[in-house]
C-alpha cells in the first residue's frame, strides 16, 4: 500500500480493496448472481470451489483484464508475445495473475513469482507512475491553488 497514489489509497481506506474489487464486477452479472444463484449454491462454491455442475456460475462471478505485449525482449527467453491476465473471483474472493509467454506458462515466472517477474522484466513499479495516470489526480494537479501545491507539482519533474 505504500507504493500507491494518494487518491487510490483514500479509496481503499474508505471502502477497502475487496469492496472495490467486488464493485468492479459487471452490474448485469452481479444482478444475475443475486437473482438466479441460490444461497445454497454460493455457500457450496465458497466451501468446495466450482464443481462441473456449477461451472456456469464462474462466468458470472469472475472478471479479468489482460495486457499483451509484442516485440518484447526478455533476457535469455526467446519470445514473440507476453500476456498478463489479472482475474478476480467475487464469490471466492480470490485474485489470480497469469503470465503467458508465447501462449504458455514459463518456468521463470513460476520460480521467481509474478510480481517480481513483472517488476524486473516488464515495468518497474518506480517508473510505472510515468506511464499510468489517474484522471482524478490529473484534475487535482490542474486545479493547483496554493504555493505548496505548485511546488509539489514542480518537484514531480
Amino acid at each position: 500500500m505504500a507504493d500507491v497514489d494518494e487518491s487510490f489509497r483514500k479509496e481503499m481506506t474508505n471502502g477497502g480493496y475487496n469492496s472495490t474489487l467486488i464493485t468492479n464486477l459487471n452490474e448485469i452479472c452481479r444482478q444475475k448472481i443475486a437473482t438466479e444463484i441460490t444461497p445454497n449454491i454460493i455457500t457450496r462454491i465458497r466451501k468446495s470451489g466450482y464443481s462441473p455442475e456449477v461451472e456456469y456460475v464462474r462466468k458470472l462471478s469472475c472478471y479479468s483484464v489482460s495486457l499483451e505485449f509484442t516485440d518484447i525482449f526478455i533476457p535469455s527467453i526467446p519470445c514473440q508475445s507476453l500476456k498478463i491476465t489479472r482475474s478476480y473471483d467475487t464469490l471466492l474472493n480470490e485474485e489470480y495473475i497469469e503470465i503467458l509467454i508465447d501462449g504458455v506458462q514459463n518456468e521463470l515466472t513460476s520460480e521467481i513469482g509474478n510480481e517480481i517477474f513483472i517488476n524486473d522484466f516488464i515495468l518497474n513499479k518506480d517508473i510505472a507512475r510515468f506511464f499510468f495516470f489517474d484522471s482524478e489526480k490529473i484534475v487535482t494537479l490542474a486545479e493547483t491553488n496554493t504555493i505548496e501545491e505548485k511546488r509539489k507539482l514542480c518537484s514531480a519533474y
